[in-house]
């Protein structure tokens, strides 16, 4: 089966994204569907999100070291963000181990305008 979801994407391995509303303040939230709950790659990512408006968001967690067989993978991810302007943006979440992306996905989402026109100002 084909994964066209990431970069270095192997079967058994897909990232999906997700929005959760289209307004003001939006939001989006990624599930890491199939593969091991110990693949190396995805523990402890640091996850990236760019907004589409010229943002990004940023979490790195502090973990234990990985031993294979034992660790496991975060599947489910979600952040918030506050769009100033109506529009469509196109949303990427990305797992990035130090510099490398070793996975993300892309969705597009269209927030209402004038829902944050001048929002913030």
């Amino acid at each position: 089966m084909p994964c066209p979801l990431y970069r270095g994407c192997r079967p058994g391995r897909r990232v999906v994204v997700g929005r959760r509303r289209a307004s003001a303040a939006g939001g989006a939230a990624a599930e890491l569907r199939e593969g091991n709950d110990d693949y190396a790659d995805f523990y402890c990512a640091t996850i990236e999100w760019e907004w589409g408006d010229g943002t990004y968001s940023e979490n790195t967690s502090d973990c234990n070291p990985y031993e294979a067989g034992k660790s496991t993978i975060q599947r489910r991810f979600s952040a918030e963000h506050i769009f100033r302007q109506g529009g469509v943006y196109r949303i990427v979440f990305r797992l990035k181990q130090k510099t490398r992306s070793v996975g993300s996905a892309i969705t597009n989402v269209q927030v209402r305008s004038g829902a944050g026109e001048g929002f913030g100002r």
